[in-house]
């Protein structure tokens, strides 16, 4: 007898999770959502526990509200814009001073700064270039039908989307700099304007900020990566600019994931303990030169991605 309870627990207890399932996905189905798949939730679980990093993922946006609080150090009044200058929003090499060095160009002031609803990704492709640098992507407030999709989730209940923004720092150098040095530097991209808000919490208009891929949005799977000189380039710039600590932190992770695993000029593993603060020594940092406009063929160079 007891043996006939028992197997008439387990078949109760199996039907009552298939009439679960059942309930589940036919509401899904009403609601014009996903049915739940197993296989697909396994699935995504194995491809989150992977050490392999997507470069085309939003990094993880951290302290968008840190004017709101206490103020950081670095925040500062917004010096007054000269003539024929223009601020230029940098979140990338271009962050730090050492792009500046090299490149002859005479910056007048260095503020940080946020630009909201966009996030950082690394898919930016420059002529035949095996690597990807940094780009800013739009979220998804910012683009063509979001209201539509924010009253269907409104209606859905499903409203919840994070806030996104880049930390980054807004240059003061003249237009004729620009137009000359960093037009050519930024291959392959389209500049605009938009507005940043300081670490001190003035709204800055009309900035000036470069979209790679010439602003079209690449989607597609790929295999490339950074390379670490130039998440050192970044890091180096963050810190020395003394931009939010959870900011900077989050540029070290990136650049110490990328080191531990190779090193990108002599391929050779890297030991964490011995080399973690070679590194993270922002004395030793390397800037390309600008690349030419042309190819060999002198005809202008390809953007791949956009």
């Amino acid at each position: 007898m007891k043996t006939i309870s028992s197997i008439i627990i387990i078949i109760s207890l199996l039907l009552a999770m298939t009439m679960c399932t059942l309930q589940v996905n036919a509401y899904h189905r009403g609601r014009d959502l996903r049915p739940v798949k197993l296989n697909s939730m396994v699935l995504k679980t194995k491809l989150m526990d992977s050490t392999t990093t997507n470069w085309n993922k939003c990094i993880k946006s951290v302290a968008c509200n840190v004017n709101s609080k206490k103020r950081s150090k670095a925040a500062m009044p917004l010096p007054k814009l000269l003539p024929n200058h223009i601020w230029m929003f940098s979140f990338g090499a271009n962050v730090g001073s050492k792009v500046f060095q090299t490149t002859n160009v005479a910056v007048k002031h260095s503020v940080p700064a946020i630009l909201s609803n966009h996030c950082l990704k690394f898919n930016s492709r420059v002529g035949d270039k095996v690597n990807v640098f940094a780009n800013v992507i739009p979220s998804k407030s910012n683009r063509k039908g979001f209201k539509a999709k924010l009253l269907k989730k409104i209606q859905y209940g499903r409203v919840g989307q994070k806030k996104r923004c880049v930390h980054g720092v807004i240059h003061m150098i003249s237009k004729s700099d620009l137009e000359n040095i960093f037009d050519k530097r930024e291959q392959c991209h389209i500049r605009k304007q938009v507005t940043v808000k300081s670490y001190n919490g003035e709204n800055v208009k009309n900035v000036e900020v470069y979209y790679a891929n010439n602003g079209k949005q690449y989607n597609k799977p790929f295999t490339l990566k950074p390379e670490t000189r130039y998440l050192k380039l970044i890091y180096c710039g963050v810190k020395e600019r003394h931009l939010n600590k959870k900011y900077v932190n989050e540029m070290k992770k990136l650049l110490l994931k990328s080191w531990s695993k190779n090193d990108d000029n002599n391929k050779k593993k890297i030991e964490k303990e011995d080399d973690e603060d070679e590194i993270l020594d922002c004395t030793k940092l390397n800037v390309l030169k600008t690349p030419p406009t042309t190819d060999k063929n002198n005809k202008n160079v390809k953007c791949l991605w956009g």
